[in-house]
């Protein structure tokens, strides 16, 4: 049986995509300050997952990736964004054309 990791690591594309941060036409940051509550982690996350569904709702995809927040020095740095944890979620028009199949 593949992992997961080793699946996508296989999957014509996948790192490429990663590299141009999904050709998402947009990408959400959201932040919470270093050393926050834990319960704001689940908030944070609730949070990001409303915005996932709500976007989903107008016909839009998302995705919630590592590669989005890989150097968080380089998004405080440029985007402005005080030393805060990150979660990004790109946002657009999904395309299934390179989805390859799930096998058994």
């Amino acid at each position: 049986m593949v992992g997961a990791t080793e699946q996508f690591n296989n999957t014509p594309g996948f790192n490429e995509s990663q590299i141009t941060l999904f050709n998402a036409p947009h990408i959400v940051y959201l932040t919470i300050p270093v050393g926050s509550p834990d319960w704001s982690i689940h908030d944070l996350g609730m949070f990001s997952q409303t915005l996932m569904l709500s976007a989903q709702n107008q016909g839009l995809d998302s995705a919630i990736a590592y590669a989005l927040v890989k150097y968080p020095d380089v998004l405080h740095e440029n985007l402005n964004i005080p030393n805060d944890e990150l979660i990004g979620i790109a946002l657009g028009y999904g395309d299934d054309t390179h989805i390859k199949p799930r096998s058994s």
